[in-house]
């Protein structure tokens, strides 16, 4: 990330605890967990003034890997890169697209519904965006920048039959993207498609723990990282150079920072919620609060322990150094 204009030392600025422009800490190249991070030039993008770094760091892996998910591999029609269209659906004059999103208050979840946005204006044609969320979300996720048409609680066993009916006559979604793409939600999300769709996840079969077999609508899968162009080591698989894929993250950063002498960025930030701590505590509270391992007593212990609470429509940053 970089401003319009110069900007003192990164070692007193927040960054989220992962970024897009490192590699993870199996690869031989350095992962972000330093007080300093060497970075690809054409991987960084110009923040506007009026967005703290505490909410830019929010936007940069995970609103790429949203748009790697929704204009890479559903090929939706993209703004800043030549991308897929609607011809293969067949569209009658004025038809609406259906776009379901499981995990819509997930940090990807809230980058791929403003994406679907700027598919929507690109295209000129009405999606229907629907998704899957807490009901206690359900008015957050309704506001501008995501405006859902339709929300389910994805605690009513039902709603997989209630997103198809909200489809219409296709009789489900065309596309979906499923944000946390982990056991069953792989295949509740699979169950909303019609007759054809697109389906994005994010983990493969393995870490995932899906049965892709008992797909009728195939996923396509990647990751992240293969921004950065160069071969890497990831859920124990290797990852070869991917220039096409790098040549996308550069322009979606390109584009990102693109109205920053303006005061605005293409995407809004997640909510942030900060994380005291810095490095020392990433891997013991803010891992183990991702991965849903803290208890619930522990989430209670105390006020200053309040921001272990449960994580629902915001995104845990950490100053990398600690005592901030």
């Amino acid at each position: 990330m970089s401003r319009t204009k110069s900007t003192s030392s990164f070692l007193d600025r927040p960054l989220a605890n992962s970024e897009p422009y490192v590699a993870c800490s199996i690869n031989d190249r350095p992962g972000a967990f330093a007080e300093y991070v060497v970075v690809d030039f054409d991987l960084t993008w110009n923040v506007p003034g009026s967005i703290s770094f505490e909410s830019a760091a929010t936007i940069s892996m995970c609103g790429l890997t949203a748009a790697q998910g929704v204009f890479e591999r559903l090929q939706l029609p993209c703004p800043f890169h030549q991308t897929g269209n609607f011809d293969w659906l067949n569209l009658a004059k004025g038809e609406t697209v259906n776009f379901f999103i499981y995990g819509a208050t997930s940090s990807l979840g809230l980058f791929a519904a403003q994406l679907v946005r700027l598919a929507e204006q690109t295209s000129g044609i009405k999606i229907r965006l629907i998704g899957a969320a807490s009901a206690s979300k359900h008015a957050m996720l309704r506001e501008t920048p995501y405006r859902y048409d339709l929300l389910v609680d994805y605690r009513d066993t039902d709603w997989p039959r209630k997103v198809r009916e909200a489809a219409g006559a296709r009789g489900g979604v065309q596309y979906a993207l499923d944000a946390f793409s982990q056991g069953p939600s792989v295949e509740l999300t699979e169950s909303t498609f019609g007759p054809q769709g697109r389906y994005a996840v994010f983990r493969n079969p393995a870490v995932g723990n899906f049965d892709i077999s008992k797909l009728k609508i195939k996923p396509t899968i990647g990751a992240v990282w293969e921004g950065l162009g160069v071969e890497i080591g990831y859920q124990g698989v290797t990852l070869p150079a991917n220039p096409k894929a790098h040549m996308f993250a550069k322009r979606f950063f390109e584009y990102l920072g693109s109205d920053a002498a303006s005061g605005q960025a293409k995407l809004v930030p997640n909510p942030v919620r900060y994380m005291p701590g810095g490095l020392e505590k990433i891997a013991s509270e803010g891992f183990a609060l991702l991965g849903s391992k803290m208890s619930v007593g522990k989430f209670s212990e105390s006020q200053e322990r309040d921001y272990l609470r449960p994580i629902s429509g915001e995104k845990i940053v950490y100053y990398v150094v600690s005592g901030n």
